[in-house]
């Protein structure tokens, strides 16, 4: 059995899989937004987490604002934006340099594709380094702190115990 869930932004793709799963005779437990109006994703999320704990789902298929859950808290698409800015600007540089070394012609569209990477290389490779800093600052600017303490003992003077806590 296949718990399968969507909010309002996953309601198209969620009624395309279960059509699916409908035409292959697999059986599912729908939940969520059944009629593509607003509903909140953490309580469909945990409906359907709790169909798995509780053993009556083997597998769950969750939509739910794909992108939000890839971008919200992550700033991994932006050394990923940094890496692939750095690898077309090497891949252009590399093959200008061999062109000079090698002493051969480039016109055309070797040119053209080169220049491109080499354009598309550092706007990428810039783009990656301002999103790093926004990122930066957004984090800041929420004002989190960096841990949360989850439990505090309160310091005693040695040689005196601390005091007892009644039983109620």
């Amino acid at each position: 059995m296949i718990a399968i869930g969507s909010d309002h932004g996953g309601y198209e793709l969620k009624q395309a899989v279960t059509a699916w799963l409908r035409e292959k005779n697999i059986p599912f437990l729908e939940f969520g937004c059944m009629d593509g109006q607003s509903c909140d994703y953490p309580l469909v999320a945990s409906e359907v987490c709790g169909r798995i704990l509780n053993g009556s789902a083997d597998k769950a298929i969750l939509l739910l604002y794909s992108f939000e859950g890839i971008t919200a808290f992550s700033t991994a698409p932006l050394y990923l934006a940094v890496i692939m800015g750095l690898v077309f600007l090497l891949l252009a540089i590399l093959v200008a340099l061999k062109t000079l070394i090698c002493g051969e012609e480039m016109w055309g569209t070797p040119l053209v594709v080169t220049l491109i990477c080499l354009v598309g290389g550092i706007q990428l490779f810039c783009m990656g380094i301002l999103g790093q800093y926004l990122a930066k600052t957004y984090m800041e600017v929420k004002n989190r702190p960096k841990y949360i303490i989850g439990e505090t003992e309160r310091e005693t003077p040695r040689g005196v115990s601390p005091p007892r806590r009644s039983k109620e």
